[in-house]
């Protein structure tokens, strides 16, 4: 669980590799945080991450683990329970981690701002597409992942301008679930 959230953040450039301090608050599922919490017979406040990304996207291991509110993204992926010592976790592959990876918020997040790194880090797309193998696999695509790469960025480019994004009441482009549809 906390490598997986690590190496997102890395990919992406995010992550904040700073040691020790105060633990950091990551943005957790917005469903999630905003559930009452029960403490001492009242209610808590609603979660809040910390203020700045560079705080938020600290390393997992400093992440703030509160009892009564479990991350679902960590979660799925067999993170420790705070309760008693892990010497050993399971390991397991099931179907809601497909899930989580797909449809998360966290995982579209990362996406853009893989996708804004990778920009900037090259003009052309078969460089852009090197530079995501490079930094996802450590290592050169095959001539045939790159030609499979470019046939998917050149449809997909082909697609979204066919169908704009729209802008939701919020202002905020309209997630991926939206955005795909027919």
């Amino acid at each position: 669980a906390e490598e997986l959230r690590d190496a997102m953040l890395a990919c992406s450039g995010e992550l904040n590799p700073t040691l020790g301090g105060m633990p950091a608050r990551p943005e957790i599922n917005l469903e999630v945080a905003m559930q009452p919490r029960h403490i001492m017979g009242s209610v808590g406040p609603a979660y809040q991450p910390s203020r700045t990304p560079d705080e938020r996207n600290r390393r997992t291991l400093y992440a703030l683990r509160i009892r009564t509110l479990s991350d679902p993204m960590l979660e799925v992926f067999n993170k420790p329970g705070p309760d008693v010592s892990c010497e050993h976790r399971d390991a397991s592959t099931i179907t809601p981690q497909v899930f989580a990876l797909f449809n998360g918020q966290n995982t579209y997040d990362r996406a853009l701002a893989m996708a804004r790194r990778l920009e900037s880090m090259r003009d052309d797309v078969t460089g852009r597409v090197d530079a995501a193998f490079r930094l996802t696999l450590g290592r050169a695509p095959t001539d045939d992942e790159r030609t499979a790469a470019l046939a998917h960025i050149a449809r997909m480019t082909k697609r979204h301008e066919q169908h704009a994004p729209v802008r939701g009441d919020t202002g905020c482009v309209v997630g991926p679930a939206k955005f795909f549809r027919n």
